[in-house]
């Protein structure tokens, strides 16, 4: 490593610490946490009301229908909404952008710094609670069958959901990201969005591929039927679901750079 990126990696830590406290002291952190924490209280509640115990393979099915509709149509979706959205506006918002600025750090350093530390803040609730919303629907079969069953491939499945939890936050973030700079609200056109994301079962092969949804659900290690008026389609592959995300985190990551490097900063148009 010469010593330019030497340089550049010390300051894109030096940002990513600073705004990761930053993101834990204010309210994007309790937001995210808030929204994060939906399922396992769920699953706390369904875990407390039931007087019998349920065998593995329904509650596989249980958090498999509870991820897809609660966690990656719902939580997750408006709780990265709020940190991401938020992460150059709300500065702008605050006042407080142009510190940032005068700042002897590239601005593209900069922009890096806020997404990688939303990213760690936001993958670890939402992968976190998730896994504890399923090892607590497990414990409704019994200790014993728990274990047996986390032995016999559960855990890895419910490392698969949390890797899919990561993936998530890590394409809706860039795109969020993205609208934050690009418009003044960003929620207008992250409801639109979200209206995309969610009739993605409406739509022919070729129309899927133009959302998210469709490689993070090919990725779920148990699949939930989409219902009588889902146009089927076969899930991809990890070979496409994987990169296909991340190629478009990075690609709205570089146009934001682009973005950042042009910005001006001016309240008094706000």
């Amino acid at each position: 490593m010469n010593e330019r990126n030497d340089v550049r990696f010390r300051q894109l830590k030096a940002v990513f610490f600073l705004e990761l406290k930053r993101l834990l002291r204010g309210r994007e952190a309790r937001a995210a946490f808030f929204f994060a924490a939906a399922p396992f209280l769920l699953a706390l509640v369904a875990h407390a009301v039931r007087d019998h115990a349920t065998v593995p393979g329904r509650v596989e099915k249980e958090f498999a229908f509870v991820f897809q509709n609660l966690v990656l149509q719902g939580t997750l979706f408006f709780g990265t909404l709020f940190v991401f959205g938020g992460l150059l506006r709300g500065e702008q918002l605050a006042k407080t952008l142009h510190h940032l600025f005068l700042a002897p750090v590239r601005r593209e350093v900069l922009l890096l710094g806020k997404y990688l530390a939303a990213l760690a803040v936001t993958s670890a609730a939402f992968a976190g609670f998730s896994a504890l919303a399923y090892v607590t629907l497990l414990t409704g079969a019994g200790s014993g069958a728990a274990t047996a069953h986390l032995a016999s491939g559960g855990a890895g499945r419910l490392l698969g959901y949390a890797l899919v939890a990561v993936l998530a936050c890590a394409g809706y973030g860039a795109v969020f990201l993205a609208f934050g700079q690009w418009v003044k609200n960003p929620v207008f056109p992250a409801l639109a969005f979200w209206g995309w994301e969610h009739l993605n079962f409406l739509l022919p092969e070729g129309l899927k591929r133009l959302g998210l949804i469709h490689y993070l659900l090919s990725l779920t290690p148990v699949k939930v039927p989409e219902g009588f008026l889902a146009v089927l389609g076969e899930p991809l592959p990890p070979w496409i679901a994987v990169p296909v995300p991340l190629l478009l985190s990075a690609a709205l990551l570089a146009l934001s750079a682009w973005k950042v490097r042009r910005m001006e900063v001016d309240y008094g148009v706000e």
